[in-house]
């Protein structure tokens, strides 16, 4: 599949050129100069983990603390439960579901 990522006032988006549909949405929910906040919208996997992981690297290199808000995740892969459980000691996250903390935290 064709995929595009692309950035749009301070949003991640992955979107499949030929269907249009939109993976994975990242929102900036609440930024200050220690911490950033970030809603998660749709899926993780294969295709779009890599935009997930440059939004977190993103704040994270710049020494931000980074929560994930997860209400809005409506499937995660076993690479995107393997790379959330690979950085949780350096970021917080909210609203998991019990499933999702049996398997990261």
């Amino acid at each position: 599949m064709d995929m595009v990522q692309f950035l749009l006032k301070g949003k991640h988006f992955l979107i499949s050129r030929s269907l249009r549909l939109i993976m994975l949405r990242i929102d900036i929910i609440f930024t200050s100069e220690k911490a950033t906040v970030l809603r998660l919208e749709g899926r993780v996997d294969r295709q779009s983990l890599p935009v997930l992981t440059r939004a977190c690297e993103e704040y994270l290199k710049i020494d931000k603390v980074v929560t994930l808000s997860m209400e809005g995740i409506d499937h995660i892969s076993k690479g995107g439960r393997e790379y959330l459980k690979s950085i949780k000691a350096k970021i917080k996250f909210n609203s998991l579901s019990e499933y999702l903390k049996i398997e990261i935290l």
